[in-house]
C-alpha cells in the first residue's frame, strides 16, 4: 500500500521478442493471414505496454524486458515443468540471460 503512485516501480516482462522475422512467402491465402495474426500481435503488445505507461504515468516504469530472440514454439501443457529435466529448460536460461542485460541496463532504457 503506498500514498502516491510515484512510490511504485514496475518491471514489465515480455513472452515475446522485439522484432518481427523477415517475410517472403507469400504461396496462399493461410500463410499471409498468419503473417497478419503475427503483426497484429506485435503491435497490440507494445501498444498494450504504451497505453499502460500512459494511463498512469506516475509510475516508475524500470524495465521492459524481453527475449533477445524467439522462443521456442507452443509447448504442450504435459511438458509445462519447470525442472531441468524440460523443453523449457533452453527457455529458463534466455529468460535469465535477458534479466540479468535488464538488471545492468539503466532504469527506464527501453521506455
Amino acid at each position: 500500500m503506498v500514498d502516491d503512485d510515484s512510490q511504485i516501480t514496475l518491471d514489465i516482462v515480455l513472452a515475446d521478442h522485439d522484432l518481427l522475422k523477415n517475410f517472403t512467402n507469400v504461396e496462399n491465402a493461410m500463410i499471409n493471414f498468419l503473417r497478419y495474426q503475427n503483426i497484429k500481435m506485435y503491435h497490440k503488445t507494445f501498444a498494450d505496454v504504451y497505453n499502460f505507461k500512459h494511463a498512469y504515468p506516475r509510475l516508475n516504469f524500470r524495465h521492459l524486458i524481453m527475449p533477445n530472440g524467439t522462443l521456442v514454439g507452443e509447448i504442450p501443457v504435459n511438458e509445462m515443468r519447470f525442472n531441468n529435466k524440460t523443453v523449457t529448460y533452453p527457455m529458463q536460461l534466455k529468460g535469465r540471460k535477458d534479466g540479468q542485460h535488464a538488471y545492468h541496463t539503466k532504469h527506464g532504457y527501453l521506455f
